[in-house]
């Protein structure tokens, strides 16, 4: 038979309901087709053949149909494709008559394994035509491991471990955030408000956004030094049950320790570091 149209993989959305998907291209083997069902989360099962699904008799022109042993959910993807071996079985004999039949099926075997190539090719990384220089080895796998794809100033794939030098155009504050250690680094670095609750006698971390004095075990009595950059320090009083002082060193333009006391739920007390000295905002 002729291969007028390339066998395209199929794709069928999942209803709960559908068990019967057309197959719109012929299959001269039934272990020739290929079927794969994508979950919600993105994760790829290939079907057997008379476990997950059937199918109608091989060798039709018109294709066939794959029935599901349980349909499909919703949000669920299944796709049709097809997978013809790389192998060609036929042994054609010298002399007699010419074996059309058999050519004919192996041409079109022929075909439907250049169009498998073809699918293959399609969902690869290409680069352009007139792209004739660019070295797209990547590096073993030991080299390579724990890195990310990268490529350098001719286009060449490389790895880069993860900091502005080989991951390339990064200013440089996004560099200081490439290279924190932890989630509360990183937090710092952009400045996301972060919190402490304080309890006793304490100094409180003048690093951390917000410190929550809560005198429900008793009086707090707590120190603030310095901060390592310029920025606001909010302190509020989450429970009253006792007064609390906070000693605030290098504090006004005196660069003094001042004493402040905190007597009610929810007052606040709002400081800026300007890299020398506290001020007070709200207090």
């Amino acid at each position: 038979m002729t291969i007028s149209t390339a066998p395209a993989p199929i794709s069928y959305s999942g209803d709960d309901v559908t068990v019967a998907f057309p197959i719109t291209w012929t299959y001269s083997a039934k272990s020739h087709v290929l079927a794969t069902l994508r979950s919600t989360t993105g994760t790829e099962t290939t079907w057997v053949l008379s476990t997950n699904y059937t199918l109608t008799p091989a060798g039709v022109a018109a294709g066939g149909t794959l029935t599901a042993t349980t349909a499909p959910a919703t949000n669920e993807t299944l796709v049709i494709e097809l997978e013809p071996p790389n192998t060609q079985d036929s042994d054609l004999p010298i002399g007699g008559a010419f074996p059309s039949s058999t050519v004919e099926a192996e041409l079109d075997e022929a075909s439907q394994r250049d169009a498998k190539l073809s699918s293959a090719l399609d969902r690869c990384l290409k680069v352009p035509r007139t792209d004739t220089g660019s070295n797209l080895e990547i590096p073993n796998e030991t080299d390579r491991a724990s890195k990310f794809l990268s490529f350098d100033v001719n286009g060449d794939v490389t790895i880069a471990a993860g900091t502005s030098a080989n991951l390339g155009p990064v200013s440089a504050f996004i560099d200081t955030l490439l290279d924190d250690a932890d989630s509360a680094t990183a937090r710092t670095t952009l400045e996301i408000e972060t919190s402490e609750t304080a309890i006793g006698t304490v100094t409180l971390d003048a690093d951390i956004h917000t410190s929550l004095i809560d005198s429900s075990g008793g009086a707090v009595t707590a120190t603030l030094g310095s901060k390592t950059t310029p920025g606001l320090k909010v302190i509020t009083m989450t429970d009253a049950s006792s007064s609390s002082t906070i000693s605030v060193a290098n504090s006004g333009v005196l660069s003094s320790t001042v004493l402040y006391t905190l007597n009610t739920i929810d007052e606040t007390l709002i400081l800026m570091w300007t890299g020398r000295v506290w001020i007070t905002i709200v207090g």
